[in-house]
């Protein structure tokens, strides 16, 4: 079972992490020759691989994972300017191409959620299904006009404590081991790449509807009942958007549901897991894939 550990004098575990030749780091686990498709995690803003502990544990024995650092966060490189979603997206598509030669299954949080959809619907032959955690979609424009504002904040404070807010959020028990990794996970980033991210994350409304429509791949939408920004309503949106697209809600969780229920995403994720193993037997990558030539 997954264990927090002190490190530095926190809760925060540390993974033995490898770095690719796109500055992405990453963990990697498992059987070289696991049941199906390698899993790739892909976390959100101010979090980094350790978040997915509960998921890594529950999967290495039978399947090959990889959890990376997110661009700027934990140890991977940050990504030049004021990146936008599509500059996350392409890096991440980018290290998928570097280090598989088979489609793997994308399960992404948050602005990860938004990543792991939009590689899935954007470059199928590097993906053979995604799970999107904690997704938005459609924001309003006063949702967006909230968020927006909290970013330019960080932005203009980069040196406050950026974990305050989003915990605070995230958990009603502040002091809760989830709540205390959370906060170590956030603390232990720089405020540029929190705040890159999040300004991200911030400028989109969600997944691009008229792309979420001609995607070909199988996606499950998860998220918490009680989330309030990635609302139920949001996922189920989506997956009645998605042409293959399917819909698990998890009981009194919130947003920081792979943590706060790991048990009931991880049984969401082992279903979709053996449905997508069922549909991909023999699945392989086309060579003239636009990603190749970045």
């Amino acid at each position: 079972m997954f264990k927090y550990q002190k490190k530095w004098d926190t809760n925060l575990i540390i993974l033995q992490r490898s770095k690719s030749i796109s500055g992405i780091a990453y963990h990697k686990t498992g059987p070289e020759d696991g049941l199906g498709p390698v899993l790739l995690f892909v976390h959100g803003v101010g979090l980094r691989a350790e978040s997915w502990g509960p998921q890594i544990d529950r999967f290495k024995s039978s399947y090959q994972v990889y959890a990376i650092d997110m661009p700027g966060h934990g140890q991977s490189d940050p990504l030049e300017g004021e990146p936008e979603l599509h500059d996350y997206v392409m890096r991440i598509a980018s290290f998928i191409w570097e280090e598989f030669d088979q489609p793997v299954i994308i399960i992404g949080h948050s602005l990860g959620a938004l990543i792991a959809a939009e590689i899935a619907a954007r470059y199928n032959d590097i993906c053979c299904g995604a799970v999107a955690i904690s997704a938005i979609y459609q924001r309003t424009d006063e949702a967006l006009a909230a968020v927006k504002a909290r970013a330019a904040f960080i932005k203009a404070n980069p040196d406050q404590d950026l974990a305050i807010g989003p915990v605070a959020r995230w958990f009603e028990d502040t002091a809760c081991d989830d709540a205390q990794l959370c906060t170590d996970m956030i603390k232990s980033n720089s405020g540029a790449g929190y705040g890159a991210a999040y300004s991200a994350f911030a400028n989109s409304r969600g997944v691009d509807p008229e792309l979420l429509r001609n995607t070909e791949r199988p996606i499950l939408f998860l998220t918490g009942e009680g989330d309030g920004n990635s609302s139920p309503d949001m996922s189920k949106k989506l997956s009645e958007t998605a042409p293959f697209g399917s819909l698990s809600i998890i009981k009194d969780a919130k947003h920081m549901v792979p943590l706060s229920h790991a048990k009931e995403v991880g049984d969401a994720l082992a279903s979709f897991f053996e449905t997508v193993n069922g549909s991909n037997q023999g699945s392989t990558r086309h060579a003239n894939n636009e990603i190749g030539k970045l």
